[in-house]
C-alpha cells in the first residue's frame, strides 16, 4: 500500500474459519472512510462496514481473497456531494487469501466529463424521485427528492429494496406485473400508495424502466416517481363534492333535466325519470319537443322559447306534457336557462308539474262561482216572486173579464212577457252556475239565425213581423253557440217590448236584425 496515493487501499486477510480481518488502510482509505488509523485494524469487514453500501460487499471481497474471482466494480457515494463523495470501487487478490479494495475518486477518472457531471447534478436537484436498483429489486442510488419524500436518508435507502416503501394497500397483482414488465424490457407506469419512513402515506406516480447496456442486457432499473398526494386529495374532494351535489340534484322536488344547445338531454334527476316515467338510459334518447311535449302545443312556441335561452335570456311558460310509454298529458310549468358545464354551454330546464294546482284552482273557481249564486239567490227569488206575482194577478183579470177580448189579450200577452223574463233569468242562471269550461266551436251564423227566427215568431205573435236577409257568404266564426243565440234572441225580445209600448197602432210595427 501506497501513503501518498490519490486512492484509498485496504487490505484484508481471510482467515481459516472464513473471517476476513483487515489488516491495513493508507492514509487516502482512512480519510474516505473518516477513520483512525487503527480503528479498523484487526476486524472483521462485517464489523469495519456496518452500514449504507460498504455493507452489501462483504462477501463479494471474501470471494476475491478465496478465489481471485473477478470483482463488479461499483460507483457509489460514501458522503452527501454528489461530486466529491462518489467513489469507483474495485478489488483484486495481492496474494493468496488476501484481498484489497480500491477507492478511486470518481472526478479523477478521465471518462467522467462535463457532460455526465451536468446529467447527475441534473438527478440531484429533479424534483421528481429517482431511484436506481440492481437486476434483483436491490437499491443503488437514490436522489435527494427521495430522501425527502420518504424520510429515508441515502445510506438508510441504499442496500434495501423498495419494499421499504409497501404500504399492504395495493395487490400484489400489481407488482406482479410490474416485475413481468420491466424484465420483459418494458417501461412500467402506474400508482403507488406508498408509506413514509415516519408511517405516513402518501401517494406516487411511477414510472420504471430497464437500463442496458452496450450488448442490450439488463443492468439495472430505473424508477422516476412524482409525488401527486395533493392531486389525489383535490381528486378525492372533487369526487365528494359530486357526490353530494348528486344527491342534491336527485332530492329536488323538480324535475332537472340538462341538455346540449341542440337539445340532446344529457342529464336528469330522479324526478324526472318519475314524472315521466322512464328508465334513465331511454331518457337521454328522447326529445323535449318529439317526445315529451304534447301535439297540442304550438311547437313553434317552444322553438322560439328555446332560441330566446341558448341566447342567454331565460325563459318561463306553462306547457302540456307527454309522458312518451302511456301517452297521458299534464300540465307543466318550465324555466329554460343557459349555463356552463364542465366549460361547455348547455341548458338547463326545470319542469314543475302544477296539474294538481290547477285541478284544485279550478275547484277554487267552481266554489267561487257557486258563492256568487248563493249570494244573489235572495235577489233572483225575489225576481221570480215579482214574475209569478204579475202572472197571478193578470191571470185573475181574465177570469174576470173573460168576456171582454181585448182586455183579455192584452193580460195574455203580459202574462207571456213574465213568462219569457223568467225564461231568460232561469237561462242566465243555468249558463252562469254551469261547471263545465265554455269552449269555443265553429258557428254557422245563417243556421243560427234562421233557427232563431223561427222561434222568435212564436214569441213575437201575429201582429208583429220579422224578416232577415243573410247574406250565403258569411263565414262562420268562432264562439259559445248557446251564449250567442241568447244575445240574439234578448234583442229581438227586447225590440217586442219597445214595439209594444207604442201606443200608435197604425204604424207598422218591425223588428229590423
Amino acid at each position: 500500500m501506497v501513503d501518498a496515493s490519490q486512492q484509498g487501499e485496504v487490505i484484508f486477510e481471510l482467515q481459516p474459519d472464513r473471517r476476513l480481518v483487515l489488516v491495513g488502510a493508507n492514509r487516502t482509505a482512512r480519510m474516505i472512510l473518516n477513520a483512525g488509523s487503527l480503528q479498523f485494524i484487526g476486524k472483521s469487514i462485517e464489523e469495519a462496514f456496518t452500514s449504507g453500501v460498504l455493507a452489501t460487499l462483504h462477501e463479494s471481497v471474501r470471494l476475491v481473497a478465496e478465489t481471485g474471482k473477478a470483482f463488479p466494480r461499483q460507483l457509489v457515494r460514501l458522503g452527501p456531494d454528489p461530486i466529491r463523495d462518489e467513489y469507483q470501487i474495485d478489488a483484486f487478490q495481492p496474494g493468496p487469501r488476501q484481498a484489497i479494495l480500491v477507492f478511486d475518486r470518481a472526478t479523477n477518472r478521465s471518462n467522467l466529463n462535463d457532460e455526465l457531471r451536468k446529467l447527475l447534478y441534473a438527478v440531484e436537484q429533479s424534483p421528481a424521485s429517482i431511484v436506481i436498483t440492481d437486476t434483483s429489486g436491490i437499491i443503488e442510488y437514490v436522489n435527494p427528492k427521495f430522501t425527502k419524500a420518504s424520510g429515508y436518508t441515502f445510506a438508510e435507502a441504499v442496500g434495501k429494496t423498495p419494499r421499504i416503501l409497501k404500504s399492504g394497500n395495493l395487490p400484489m397483482t400489481v407488482y406482479k406485473e410490474l416485475w413481468e414488465t420491466i424484465i420483459a424490457g418494458r417501461e412500467w407506469n402506474g400508482e403507488f400508495l406508498n408509506k413514509k419512513k415516519s408511517g405516513e402515506l402518501y401517494w406516487e406516480y411511477a414510472s420504471i424502466s430497464p437500463i442496458k447496456d452496450a450488448s442490450g442486457r439488463i443492468t439495472h432499473f430505473l424508477g422516476v416517481k412524482e409525488d401527486i398526494t395533493l392531486r389525489k386529495r383535490s381528486e378525492e374532494a372533487l369526487r365528494s363534492s359530486e357526490d353530494s351535489l348528486r344527491v342534491i340534484f336527485n332530492s329536488v322536488h323538480d324535475a332537472i333535466l340538462i341538455h346540449e344547445l341542440n337539445g340532446t338531454i344529457i342529464d336528469l334527476n330522479d324526478k324526472g325519470l318519475q314524472l315521466f316515467g322512464v328508465e334513465r338510459e331511454r331518457a337521454l334518447s328522447l326529445s323535449m319537443k318529439d317526445d315529451l311535449s304534447s301535439p297540442e302545443n304550438s311547437m313553434d312556441e317552444l322553438s322560439n322559447y328555446w332560441r330566446k335561452a341558448v341566447l342567454g335570456e331565460n325563459q318561463f311558460f306553462e306547457w302540456k306534457a307527454r309522458r312518451p310509454d302511456d301517452g297521458s298529458k299534464f300540465d307543466v310549468e318550465i324555466f329554460l336557462r343557459r349555463i356552463v358545464l364542465r366549460g361547455k354551454p348547455s341548458i338547463l330546464t326545470t319542469i314543475r308539474d302544477v296539474s294538481e294546482r290547477k285541478r284544485m284552482q279550478s275547484q277554487l273557481n267552481q266554489s267561487q262561482r257557486l258563492e256568487s249564486i248563493a249570494a244573489v239567490v235572495g235577489s233572483i227569488a225575489h225576481e221570480f216572486n215579482n214574475t209569478l206575482n204579475n202572472v197571478l194577478g193578470f191571470a185573475a183579470l181574465i177570469k174576470k173579464y173573460v168576456q171582454d177580448q181585448t182586455k183579455v189579450a192584452r193580460y195574455s200577452q203580459a202574462i207571456e212577457q213574465s213568462v219569457l223574463r223568467s225564461a231568460d233569468l232561469g237561462n242566465r242562471l243555468l249558463s252562469f252556475a254551469k261547471e263545465a269550461k265554455k269552449e269555443s266551436a265553429p258557428i254557422d251564423l245563417g243556421v243560427l239565425l234562421s233557427a232563431l227566427v223561427d222561434k222568435s215568431r212564436k214569441i213575437l205573435g201575429p201582429g208583429i213581423t220579422i224578416a232577415t236577409k243573410i247574406d250565403p257568404a258569411l263565414m262562420k266564426i268562432l264562439g259559445d253557440r248557446q251564449e250567442l243565440g241568447q244575445a240574439l234572441m234578448n234583442i229581438i225580445v227586447n225590440a217586442k217590448e219597445a214595439i209594444d209600448a207604442r201606443q200608435d197602432s197604425s204604424t207598422t210595427r218591425c223588428v229590423l236584425l
